[in-house]
C-alpha cells in the first residue's frame, strides 16, 4: 500500500470516527479491493450501515464477514417483464411479437435467464436482424446454455462477445477502440468522432462528411446497446460504456495488441509493438517510459486520460496520428520540443496540449500539414498559420496585436469550422492597432464565409470592436458564439443572427431591450447569460414572444433580487433551466414563473446568500420546491447554495 493511500484511509476513518454514515460502495470486482476499501470504515457502534454491490458471490460474503451483513440476491426479472423489455427493444411496443416468433421468443428469454442486460443485447442482436424463424434460430443456437440455470459472469460474457462478432469490421474497429477509456468515463460524441477520424477508421461515403458517418457508427453502438447514452443536452447525449462489455472489449483489445492500457496495475510486461498508448495512471518515471520509448516505431495514438508523471519521448514515432496530452498540467513548453523536430510526424492530425503549462509552441510546428485538430491554451502561434491549410479546430490560441500576418493567414484557414480565440488589445498601436483590426475583422469575416461554425471569442479591448455592426457581417452564417468579454449590452446586430444555435454571454446590466435583442435570434436552442452590474428597469417578464426553440437556459445573475420571470406561453420548448441568482434581504417576492415553462424537466438553482439571511434562503428554496411540485412536467430539481 502507498504511503498517500495509507493517509487518505487515515483521513478518512478519522472524518467518520464519531460520525453515524451511511456508506454505498457500488460494482466491487476484487477481493483485494475490498480489503483496502474496509480499512476506510471505521466501527464506531452508533447505527452506521454499508452497502456493497457486486456481481461475484465470493466478494459479496466477503463482505458481509467483515461486519456481520447480509446478502441480498437481487431477482431476475419476470417473465412478464423479461417479455416486455425484450419486445419493445425489437417491436416498440411490449405486446406486438408477430405469432410464428413467439416460441423461439420464449426459448431465447429462457436462455437470458431474467437478466436485463443479457436481455437488451440479444433484444438489439435480433432488431437488426429480419423477422424470420431462421434468423432467429440461429440467435437462439449461438447463445448456449449458460445463464439457463446459472447466472454467471462467464454466462454473460458469451452473450457479449455474440453481440461484438455479429457487429461489421468496421464497428468492431471502433468498439475496441473505446478500451481507451477507464470505467464510467464520460465520453463525449465530439471528441470520440475526432479521434476515430485521425485513427483513421471511418470511411469516406460519397455525399457524406466523416463527422456523419461517424456520427452514424455511434448510432449504430448504440442501437445494439454496445454504448449507453447518459446526460442529454440541447446538442444531444454524453455515453458511457457498460462496465461488463468494457471488460470484454479490453480483453479483446489487448489479445489482438490494439490497444495498450497503463493503469499503475500492470501484471504482464508491455508488448514490443505499442500501436495505441492510453495512459490512466503513471506513478513510475523510469521503466515504463524507457520500455515505450524502446516499442515507439509503430504507435499510432497517445492519449493521456489520467494522473501520469512522464510522457515518452515521440522523436522516433513516424507513424503518430493523435498525440493527446490534455490532461498533462505540469507539461511545459520543454517538455514538447521533440515537437518541433517532428517535421517526419507526416500523418499526425491531431495535437491536444489544452490543460498544459505551455506558452509558446515551436515554429516548426506549422510544418504539420496534415494536421486537422490543434487545442492548446491561450498559447502564441507561429506567424505562418497558413500553411496548417486542413485545420478545422483551432483552440485556444493567443492572438499577438503586434502581428498583423497572424491576424491575416487565419483568414487563410478555408476549412477550419471552430475557432477559439484570445485576441490582445492593441489600442495603443494607433494606426497600425487600426489596420490590426480591420485586418482581423476581414478574417473573421472570410471564415464566416468559408466554413466556420464556432466562434469563441475573448477581446482584450475596448467593447466597440464587438459591438460594431461590422462583426455581424462577419457572423452572420455562424453556429455558436461564445464572447468571453463582458460586454455592456447585447451587440445590436445579434438580431440577424438568424442561424445561430447557441450564444453566451457576460453583459454588465439587465434591460429589457437586451431581452428584445436576443428574442429575435429564432433558432436559438441553447443560451448562457451573465448579468453582473444593475437592473435599471428591475426584473423582465419573458412573455410568448420569441425563443420558441429554446431547449436549455442558463441564467446567471449576480444583481441583488433580480431574475427573469416567465408569463404564459413563454419558452415553450424550454426543458433545462439552471439559474444563479443572489436574493434580497427580508424579501418575500420569489416569483419564478416556473409553472409557465410547458416543457420542463429540469431545473437547478444555486443561491448565492452575499445579501440573503438563512431565513430569506429557506423561503426562495421552498418558493422553488412548491413551484416544481404543482408542475405538471414533475421535474427533477436541484438546488444548492454557492459556497
Amino acid at each position: 500500500m502507498w504511503d498517500n493511500e495509507q493517509k487518505l484511509i487515515n483521513q478518512i476513518r478519522e472524518f467518520l470516527h464519531d460520525k453515524r454514515y451511511l456508506i454505498v460502495i457500488d460494482d466491487i470486482w476484487s477481493i483485494s479491493e475490498w480489503e483496502i476499501l474496509k480499512c476506510i470504515l471505521p466501527e464506531n457502534s452508533i447505527g452506521s450501515r454499508i452497502i456493497t454491490t457486486t456481481r461475484i458471490l465470493d466478494i459479496a460474503k466477503s463482505c458481509c464477514s467483515s461486519f456481520n451483513g447480509h446478502i441480498y440476491p437481487i431477482e431476475p426479472l419476470s417473465d412478464d417483464n423479461s417479455r416486455m423489455l425484450f419486445f419493445r427493444r425489437i417491436f416498440h411496443t411490449p405486446d406486438s411479437c408477430p405469432s410464428h416468433l413467439e416460441e423461439l421468443s420464449v426459448a431465447i428469454l429462457r436462455k437470458c435467464g431474467g437478466l436485463p442486460l443479457a436481455i437488451l443485447h440479444i433484444a438489439s442482436l435480433l432488431a437488426t436482424k429480419s423477422d424470420t424463424k431462421d434468423e432467429w434460430e440461429l440467435v437462439l443456437n449461438s447463445i448456449g446454455s449458460a445463464l439457463e440455470n446459472n447466472h454467471t459472469l462467464q454466462g454473460m460474457k458469451q452473450i457479449l462477445l455474440l453481440s461484438f462478432y455479429d457487429l461489421p469490421p468496421y464497428l468492431k474497429t471502433c468498439l475496441l477502440y473505446l478500451s481507451i477509456y477507464p470505467e464510467d468515463y464520460k465520453i463525449t460524441p465530439r471528441s470520440l468522432i475526432r479521434r476515430w477520424i485521425a485513427e483513421g477508421f471511418i470511411a469516406e461515403e460519397r455525399g457524406k462528411r466523416l463527422e456523419q458517418i461517424a456520427q452514424s457508427y455511434i448510432n449504430d453502438l448504440t442501437n445494439r446497446s454496445m454504448i449507453t447514452p447518459m446526460d442529454i443536452g440541447y446538442d444531444g447525449h454524453v455515453y458511457q460504456v457498460h462496465d461488463m462489455v468494457l471488460s470484454i472489449i479490453k480483453s479483446l483489445s489487448a489479445e489482438e495488441n490494439f490497444v495498450t492500457i497503463i493503469d499503475g496495475q500492470q501484471s504482464s510486461p508491455l508488448p514490443t509493438k505499442i500501436r495505441r498508448l492510453s495512459l490512466h495512471f503513471n506513478d513510475s518515471q523510469d521503466e515504463v517510459m524507457k520500455t515505450i520509448t524502446t516499442n515507439q516505431h509503430c504507435i499510432r495514438s497517445v492519449i493521456v486520460i489520467g494522473f501520469t508523471k512522464q510522457v515518452p519521448n515521440f522523436s522516433n514515432s513516424r507513424t503518430l496520428r493523435l498525440l493527446d496530452l490534455g490532461c498533462c498540467e505540469w507539461l511545459q513548453d520543454h517538455h514538447i520540443e521533440c515537437i518541433g523536430s517532428m517535421l517526419h510526424l507526416k500523418h499526425l492530425q491531431m495535437l491536444n496540449v489544452k490543460f498544459c503549462s505551455i506558452e509558446i509552441l515551436p515554429e516548426t510546428v506549422v510544418q504539420l500539414r496534415k494536421l486537422i485538430c490543434l487545442y492548446v491554451s491561450s498559447v502564441k502561434l507561429p506567424d505562418r498559420i497558413g500553411n496548417m491549410q486542413l485545420l478545422e479546430e483551432l483552440s485556444h490560441i493567443l492572438l499577438s496585436s503586434s502581428s498583423i500576418r497572424l491576424a491575416e493567414e487565419l483568414g487563410s484557414l478555408r476549412n477550419l469550422r471552430h475557432l477559439t480565440i484570445t485576441v490582445e488589445d492593441p489600442s495603443e498601436m494607433e494606426d497600425r492597432g487600426t489596420r490590426y483590426k480591420e485586418v482581423l475583422l476581414s478574417s473573421i469575416y472570410q471564415l464566416g464565409r468559408d466554413n466556420l461554425e464556432s466562434l469563441s471569442f475573448d477581446y482584450r479591448g475596448q467593447e466597440d470592436f464587438i459591438l460594431d455592426s461590422s462583426m455581424g457581417l462577419a457572423l452572420q452564417r455562424l453556429r455558436k458564439f461564445i464572447v468571453m468579454k463582458p460586454l455592456s449590452r447585447v451587440p445590436k446586430w445579434m438580431s440577424t443572427t438568424v442561424n445561430l444555435t447557441r450564444l453566451e454571454l457576460d453583459i454588465s446590466r439587465m434591460e429589457e431591450g437586451d431581452i428584445e435583442i436576443l428574442k429575435c435570434i429564432s433558432n436559438l436552442l441553447f443560451l448562457r447569460l451573465v448579468f453582473t452590474g444593475h437592473a435599471p428597469s428591475g426584473r423582465i417578464v419573458i412573455d410568448d414572444q420569441g425563443f420558441q426553440c429554446l431547449n436549455e437556459f442558463y441564467l446567471i445573475c449576480f444583481i441583488p433580487g433580480m431574475w427573469l420571470v416567465f408569463a404564459p406561453g413563454a419558452m415553450p420548448k424550454l426543458q433545462r433551466y439552471h439559474l444563479t441568482f443572489k436574493p434580497e434581504s427580508n424579501s418575500d417576492d420569489f416569483r419564478f414563473g416556473l409553472k409557465h415553462l410547458a416543457s420542463l424537466q429540469n431545473v437547478t438553482v444555486v443561491i448565492v446568500p452575499t445579501c440573503a439571511t438563512n431565513v430569506d434562503i429557506s423561503v426562495a428554496e421552498t418558493t422553488i420546491r412548491n413551484a416544481t411540485n404543482i408542475h405538471p412536467n414533475q421535474p427533477i430539481v436541484e438546488i444548492h447554495t454557492w459556497q
